[in-house]
């Protein structure tokens, strides 16, 4: 007798193929978000210190806060792709 059986060990290796690749995915993005954090105050502060190094006012010590911050997300950017590229293997 003759039956059309699928077996079900191709489907099993497919289905743990994509949860590893979530569970790769998941610790990427937690680990972009955490360098990302560490990275923006790291800029905030490092705006902070300057500017009360050389006791400038409130209003120099903002527009230095948004200088370091959008050199710091340059870094964020720069971080984020090439995570993923040595990741995921893009590009």
């Amino acid at each position: 007798m003759i039956t059309n059986v699928v077996d079900p060990a191709p489907v099993a290796v497919a289905r743990a193929s994509t949860r590893h690749k979530v569970e790769r995915l998941m610790a990427l993005v937690g680990a972009i978000l955490l360098v990302s954090s560490e990275i923006a105050f790291g800029a905030i502060a490092a705006g902070w210190a300057i500017a009360g190094l050389f006791s400038l006012g409130p209003v120099v010590m903002t527009v230095i806060d948004g200088i370091m911050l959008s050199i710091g997300t340059v870094f964020m950017v720069w971080f984020a792709r090439n995570a993923i590229r040595s990741e995921f293997g893009a590009g």
